[in-house]
């Protein structure tokens, strides 16, 4: 048996999770089409401390990968420190945007923190068909 299929049936037994998914926020800077988002879902999101709190749990059950996304992850005060958080704590951190925030800037950052993936959505290649779906430039 692999080790990787040997962690799987050491974690799944132990009933802990090897990967979490957290929706920083429900706030989004487009209003895509197809959308089926609430943003008024969660009017008492987690602040930073409570985020910060629950990567440290994450990986205390064991969790090895932690994805970022939302609404718009990077629109949360809480983005920057928990995906600094998730890398100190040695875990892989995925990153889930519609894009429009990854200024050069934004980029140069993310990249310091060498994030196993950033998935980005795109819509199409053409401008007008793509904006016309997010309902942004």
């Amino acid at each position: 048996m692999s080790r990787y299929k040997e962690m799987l049936k050491r974690a799944s037994s132990a009933g802990r999770p090897l990967s979490a998914h957290f929706e920083l926020t429900y706030h989004c800077n487009v209003r895509c089409r197809h959308c089926f988002q609430d943003r008024n879902a969660a009017p008492n999101e987690l602040n930073t401390e409570e985020w910060l709190r629950t990567v440290d749990q994450a990986r205390e059950l064991g969790v090895l990968t932690v994805t970022l996304s939302g609404g718009e992850a990077m629109l949360s005060e809480a983005f920057w420190p928990v995906a600094a958080r998730v890398r100190e704590r040695g875990m892989a951190l995925r990153i889930f945007t519609n894009g429009v925030l990854l200024t050069k800037p934004n980029v140069r950052r993310l990249a310091a923190l060498h994030p196993s993936t950033v998935e980005i959505s795109i819509f199409s290649l053409n401008p007008a068909v793509h904006d016309d779906v997010t309902r942004a430039p």
